[in-house]
């Protein structure tokens, strides 16, 4: 068994296999982590072949670090694939560069930037590093890939520790370390390789869920002051020590607050009231510098700025709602369309946003900080449906947050088209947004000018072949939840004309594109239904015939639903249509009945009208 996987192996690994299989394969990726004096040292080597022009793209090598965590014994070479040393990277040609993104103010996160370029495929480079933290509270979260299309041939994680150093591992799709230990070290070794990375596929999980991955973190830590992950509520201890103080809002804007809700009577209120001030007087911003990474700025900073990252803006607002008597408590969340489960018997760090929970009236509302063109208490597709870790002293836990109901989700449209001879048409286009829709058009709808709001909305609408004669978007007030988009078109070839009977194709119902179940390698991951509604009605200058009005359609099952119903009448054709994808995890043993049903939806919405002006 062993002789036949060493031959694969080889054969995997020969140039050969990686020119006619993939542009680029990590041929050896080696992480070894040092514990030792309170400090924790990474050395690190990689190498990867570049097997033709495509795979010039991984040829760019970025190594993150710190001011204060710096990296030695950098070493960046070209090789054949036997290993044959073609040239060693110039200091020169080592570029360091900050790793200030485009929301960014202040960071202390650097990047070294090695662009490599060879000329003769394939070729291989080689990198080794090292970098000591004289700080940390996770010792790894180890995936040994460089980029989800480029596989690992071999990866080796090698954690040494002092030999009764507590640690926590959790790991994933990968075998047990083997441990070993001497007079003074503990050493734990784990060895994959991943020859072959899923693809993604329709509302699949997250490919990094499916790949080997090592985490692991200090029982006990040192960062800014002593803290555990023995539980979440030992973590949450340490949380709240570094909002400690954090809370000193300036007594002159105390006062504005309570004058400000001085007129209110509700909770709930005062703290909308609050929320909108928060909104209309700070920006959102990141500012990275230090243990400010995890430590939010002072409400006093974000008070005198005006600006501030999740943390800040949280926690500004968490001191503004004191002032007024409102207790809130910051939760940490992992925001983002992909769900990312937390780990609950592994408290860590697990999470990359923070919001604010108001337990107001038996009821519990969120409030997103960093967003401020969003009304009070919106909960979002990127927040909606997952668990949260609510920051208080010892009484610290996980929560969840609400999940959105196919109502708040529904995305509807009304269609009227005037439909006159020789397949002139003018359409007029009636789009109401909730959910995920919601967030991208009052995104493009406040944050980008009208040329680029067109230039959207031209590429969404479903026609093909028109002049956008005028548009726009509108919400009703910032409390409002949707988005409408109003658009007039004139359809210049409308329908398909058959002598002089006309053919009237309705738009296709926006249904994503599953894979068939022969092809489907991955379970579905939906946090949130889809539900869309629309009505679409033509209206004819002269009376008409159809050939044929399809009966009405009511289907109900666990994936979902769909209603249909069509009417007419000489002058004018009505099609209503609703249809809702619950939300949930499919396994791929229930995934043909899925498809199956998706396969009925579309078949039934398959439309087609044949109208005749020969009465």
């Amino acid at each position: 068994m062993y002789k036949y996987l060493g031959i694969l192996l080889l054969f995997l690994g020969s140039p050969f296999f990686a020119k006619a299989a993939v542009d680029a394969m990590t041929v050896r990726y080696l992480s070894n982590y040092t514990i030792e004096k309170g400090r924790l040292t990474l050395e690190k080597k990689v190498v990867i072949q570049i097997n033709n022009q495509e795979g010039l793209k991984y040829g760019t090598i970025y190594i993150p670090y710190t001011a204060k965590d710096k990296i030695s014994k950098l070493e960046v070479q070209i090789e054949k694939p036997s290993g044959e040393l073609i040239r060693k990277i110039k200091k020169s040609e080592i570029q360091d560069v900050s790793a200030i993104s485009d929301f960014s103010l202040y960071e202390d996160d650097y990047v070294k930037k090695i662009p490599v370029r060879y000329n003769r495929f394939p070729f291989r480079i080689s990198y080794s590093y090292q970098i000591s933290y004289h700080r940390f509270f996770q010792i790894t979260d180890w995936i040994p890939i460089i980029d989800t299309d480029v596989p690992t041939l071999n990866a080796e994680l090698r954690i040494s520790t002092p030999l009764h150093y507590p640690i926590k591992i959790y790991r994933q799709h990968i075998e047990k370390a083997k441990a070993s230990a001497d007079n003074e070290t503990m050493t734990y070794l784990w060895k994959t390789s991943i020859p072959k990375i899923p693809d993604e596929e329709v509302f699949s999980p997250s490919v990094y869920s499916l790949l080997p991955r090592v985490e692991v973190v200090p029982k006990n830590f040192e960062y800014g002051s002593a803290g555990s992950f023995s539980s979440w509520q030992t973590y949450g201890k340490w949380q709240s020590q570094l909002l400690e103080e954090a809370d000193d809002l300036p007594d002159s804007e105390k006062s504005k607050v309570k004058q400000m809700v001085s007129h209110l009577d509700s909770p709930i209120e005062k703290a909308r009231k609050i929320y909108q001030y928060l909104q209309d007087n700070t920006r959102y911003i990141n500012v990275t510098l230090g243990i400010g990474g995890l430590k939010p700025y002072p409400a006093s900073y974000v008070s005198t700025n005006k600006y501030g990252d999740c943390k800040a803006l949280t926690n500004y607002m968490k001191a503004l709602l004191e002032a007024a008597g409102i207790q809130a408590y910051c939760c940490d969340i992992y925001a983002g369309g992909t769900h990312r489960p937390v780990l609950d018997s592994f408290p860590s760090q697990q999470f990359n946003h923070v919001v604010l929970m108001l337990p107001l009236n038996q009821d519990t509302t969120w409030i997103e900080c960093t967003n401020n063109s969003i009304p009070f208490g919106y909960v979002g597709t990127s927040i909606q449906n997952r668990k949260a870790f609510l920051i208080d002293e010892q009484n610290s836990q996980l929560i969840h947050t609400p999940s959105l109901s196919p109502e708040q989700v529904q995305n509807r449209c009304v269609i009227d088209y005037n439909v006159h001879p020789n397949q002139k048409c003018e359409a007029h286009y009636h789009y109401t947004f909730r959910g995920n829709a919601f967030g991208l058009f009052n995104q493009l709808y406040t944050s980008y000018p009208a040329n680029v709001q067109e230039d959207y909305i031209r590429d969404f609408l479903p026609e093909r072949d028109f002049t956008l004669k005028s548009w726009k978007l509108s919400k009703a007030n910032r409390e409002a939840s949707t988005i409408t988009l109003d658009a007039t078109l004139e359809l210049n070839h409308f329908g398909k004309m058959y002598g002089e009977d006309l053919a009237i194709s309705p738009i296709p119902l926006s249904i994503p594109r599953f894979e068939a179940p022969n092809e489907r390698k991955l379970p579905v991951q939906m946090s949130y239904p889809i539900c869309s509604q629309d009505s679409i009605v033509y209206h004819f200058t002269q009376p008409v015939k159809l050939d044929e009005i399809p009966d009405s359609v009511s289907i109900h099952n666990t994936f979902g639903s769909l209603e249909m119903q069509a009417t007419a009448t000489d002058k004018q054709l009505t099609l209503k249509r609703r249809f809702i994808i619950n939300g949930g995890d499919i396994d791929l043993t229930s995934y043909p009945a899925f498809y199956q049903f998706i396969r009925n939806i579309k078949s039934k919405t398959n439309l087609t009208f044949l109208t005749t002006t020969k009465l």
